[in-house]
């Protein structure tokens, strides 16, 4: 392979978070993971775009509309993954929705949060495992105490999910 010249494809993503899995590389795989409804956000949402509050439309640099990444997110997601994190068919909701996907992706990429973090002031705490069995680590949807919520998320079922849906 010529190092000079890599270019991926989307699958080429999907497919190195699978193989991040069946490695054991658990980061890796969550991180990539976390960022695949950014791309499908984008290219199934490409009109949801930033706006002020009087309603004009945000435009970059390149006077372009700038995107509302979080809104893309959450909206494919909701859309398009959300049948993929059900622990069972019969569920009428899955055990992880859009925006608390986005807080996760956030808090993991940009935060350095996703393990359970004293310091999150949000009253969502993420507990990350691996091999629970189901992606909800020991079948708990979520636990609430003290007026806040504890989501316990199976790393490798999380991931195998998220590729599914992308796929």
């Amino acid at each position: 392979m010529n190092r000079a010249n890599v270019s991926f494809t989307f699958l080429d993503r999907v497919t190195e978070v699978e193989f991040n899995i069946q490695d054991g590389r658990w980061q890796s795989a969550l991180a990539l993971a976390l960022t695949l409804p950014d791309i499908c956000g984008g290219i199934a949402f490409p009109d949801i775009v930033k706006r002020y509050r009087d309603g004009r439309i945000m435009l970059d640099r390149q006077k372009n509309p700038t995107r509302d990444v979080g809104a893309q997110y959450i909206r494919w997601f909701d859309e398009y993954a959300s049948d993929f994190f059900k622990i069972s068919s019969e569920d009428e909701t899955p055990y992880i929705c859009g925006e608390r996907c986005w807080q996760l992706r956030c808090e993991y990429l940009h935060q350095n949060k996703g393990f359970f973090n004293d310091e999150n002031s949000n009253q969502i705490h993420f507990h990350l495992g691996i091999n629970c069995g189901t992606s909800v680590c020991q079948l708990d949807r979520q636990e609430i105490r003290n007026g806040s919520t504890d989501v316990r998320i199976d790393i490798e079922q999380f991931c195998i999910r998220m590729s599914r849906a992308a796929r």
